[in-house]
Order: C-alpha cells, then sequence, then structure tokens
C-alpha cells in the first residue's frame, strides 16, 4: 500500500485509487492461492502449464470507479513520502498564491524579528494547544506549517487570533497568514495576527495590482494589454519598469486602465510573465 500512495506503480500505468482498491482482493487471492498450494490442490490449468500474465492494460479486477482525483493522489503521496513528488496541492492556484504573499518563504531568514509580512500557503501539521499557564491559561491556541511552492515555516496563532479563525484553520485548507516574523529558534517563524481564505483575503485587501516589466517584454506587451483589458474594474494598476540605463520607473495607469483582482487574473498573468512580476501594492 505505501508503494502504491508514493508512485511506485505508476509506470504499470493504472491509476493509484483503482490498485489500492484491488489491495484487499488481491491478497486474499493469494492468500486462497497459498493455502491451495500447501495442500496440494492443483488446477487442470496447472497440469498443462499458466497461460501468459495479462497486460497492465488488461488488468483485471480494477474498477475505474475507484480512481483518485488529483487531490487524493497527493494527498497519499505526502502520507507515504513525507513530501510531494508528482505536484504540489498549490499548483493551480499559484498565481493567486504568489500575488498574494509579501514574501516566499525561504526570504524569511533575511528578515529581522518582528517584519510584518503575509504568506499565503497550504496548513499542515495541525496541533490545537490549551494554554497553562498565564493570562490566557486554559485558553487554546494552535501550532501548525504553512508550505507555499517554496518551502514551509512554524507558525503559532496565539488565543485571541484563534478564536476568530478556528473554523478556517484545518489540515489541507490553503490559507494567508499576516503576521509577524519571530527569529528566536533556529529557523525562521510566523507569529499571526490575522487569517483569512484566499478570497476573502482579496476582498479585504484595499490597494492595486503592480505589474513589473524589462525591456524584453516588449514582445508581450499586447497580449498583456488584452489581458487586463478582460479584467476591469476598480483597483489601480501600477508598472514598475525598468529601463535601458538601469533605472526602475514606476507608471500609474490612467483610470481606464483600472483592473478587477482575481485568482483568474492572477493567474494569467504568471502564465504571461511569472509569478514574481506580479504583485499587489498598498495606495
Amino acid at each position: 500500500e505505501g508503494l502504491i500512495r508514493a508512485g511506485a506503480f505508476d509506470e504499470t500505468g493504472q491509476d493509484r485509487g483503482c490498485l489500492m482498491a484491488s489491495v484487499e482482493g488481491t491478497m486474499r487471492e493469494a492468500s486462497d492461492a497459498a493455502a491451495d498450494r500447501r495442500s496440494g490442490q492443483s488446477s487442470m490449468f496447472d497440469a498443462f502449464g499458466a497461460d501468459a500474465p495479462p497486460s497492465p492494460t488488461e488488468a483485471p479486477g480494477l474498477d475505474p470507479r475507484d480512481a483518485w482525483d488529483k487531490a487524493e493522489v497527493l494527498a497519499n503521496e505526502y502520507e507515504a513520502l513525507g513530501f510531494y513528488l508528482s505536484g504540489h496541492p498549490l499548483e493551480e492556484r499559484a498565481g493567486l498564491v504568489e500575488l498574494l504573499s509579501s514574501c516566499r518563504v525561504p526570504d524569511l531568514g533575511n528578515l529581522e524579528g518582528g517584519t510584518p509580512v503575509g504568506i499565503a500557503g497550504l496548513v499542515m501539521q495541525k496541533a490545537e494547544l490549551v494554554v497553562k499557564t498565564g493570562r490566557m491559561a486554559g485558553q487554546k491556541m494552535c501550532r501548525l506549517r504553512l508550505e507555499d511552492l517554496h518551502g514551509s515555516v512554524n507558525v503559532t496563532i496565539f488565543p485571541r487570533t484563534y478564536e476568530g479563525c478556528r473554523e478556517l484553520v484545518e489540515d489541507g485548507e490553503v490559507l494567508l497568514v499576516r503576521g509577524k516574523t519571530e527569529d528566536s529558534g533556529e529557523e525562521p517563524a510566523l507569529l499571526a495576527d490575522e487569517v483569512y481564505p484566499l478570497a476573502e483575503a482579496l476582498d479585504h485587501f484595499r490597494g492595486g495590482l503592480q505589474v513589473m516589466l524589462s525591456p524584453e517584454d516588449q514582445g508581450a506587451l499586447r497580449r498583456l494589454m488584452e489581458t487586463l483589458g478582460t479584467h476591469r474594474g476598480k483597483s489601480p494598476l501600477f508598472f514598475s519598469v525598468s529601463g535601458n540605463d538601469g533605472v526602475k520607473r514606476r507608471v500609474a495607469a490612467g483610470p481606464q486602465f483600472r483592473v478587477q483582482i482575481s485568482e483568474g487574473l492572477a493567474r494569467e498573468l504568471a502564465e504571461l510573465l511569472g509569478h514574481e512580476r506580479v504583485g499587489l501594492v498598498r495606495v
């Protein structure tokens, strides 16, 4: 079962969920066959030689209704290996995750303790605790790992904040955590002040969209303007333009170019320019 979850049999061409569902029946058949051999029984077919084993495409006993979707494949893969190998749960929402995050997890080590940051990521290893001492004794708090596409960080949510977001914080959920960095341990950590689902995080954001451009992007400008034009809205648009002289200039687009910041827009811009070239800015 562990090998199936880890993908060791993917080369057979069979779905992991179908293989997992067949394990119990296969083990039972093998046990019955072993019992028959121990008792000296054999079928008449054995006397004339067994047929060639079926090809993977024939795969008797596999029911396609047992197939796993992508989320199930990744969840079982993580359970078996402790990491994701064939993909990541955040891949489909990578544009929005990068857009909402003010910092990537590996870059937290470059920040001083107490620096405000926002990290969008996948909740993992949630542990709910009860405070033992102090003025918050008896109240519940939470610790978890928050993983973006580049790494993971320990997050602590103290009772006052946790009381308002307890129903949101579950393993497998994708959330935006805003808080302050903590550098007292062996690796950076995050003390949470606010926790939002991604869609709600966009609703709470009051600012604009910034797109970073360089001279090499000239060929993509037409597609960029077409993309922005299909997402008209109320949020201001800014360009951070690096010139041939090496100077970076911030340009505010006119009011006719205001946009609706959304997951769809983030995904399209990420595909066109790359995740790191698009961000949110306060105005």
